[in-house]
């Protein structure tokens, strides 16, 4: 018997879900973030609610240059004791990959 392999979705298959989001979603920003975030960093649920709007916005409502996410650095710290030490080098190619 084979062993089962998660189902992934293509780049293209994921640009669309953000097209279907930024025209569906009452929270278009909002949902597409999370989809990112989830997608391209490999950060779970939880790690992405613990993050607030003052850790991606200025108080002046201007998004921040630079982002420090609680929850990412909690999975890239689980991913390096666990031997993966690419972490945050996989997020950051992965996100590049999506504009391609």
């Amino acid at each position: 018997m084979e062993p089962k392999h998660a189902k992934v979705l293509t780049p293209a298959k994921f640009r669309h879900l953000l097209r279907v989001t930024e025209a569906t979603s009452r929270f278009p920003e909002r949902d597409t973030l999370i989809l990112l975030l989830g997608v391209t960093c490999g950060m779970r649920i939880t790690e992405i609610a613990r993050n607030e709007v003052g850790d991606v916005l200025a108080k002046s409502g201007v998004r921040r240059e630079e982002v420090s996410l609680r929850g990412l650095i909690r999975t890239v710290i689980r991913q390096m004791k666990a031997g993966h030490s690419s972490g945050i080098a996989q997020c950051v190619h992965c996100h590049r990959n999506m504009d391609e």
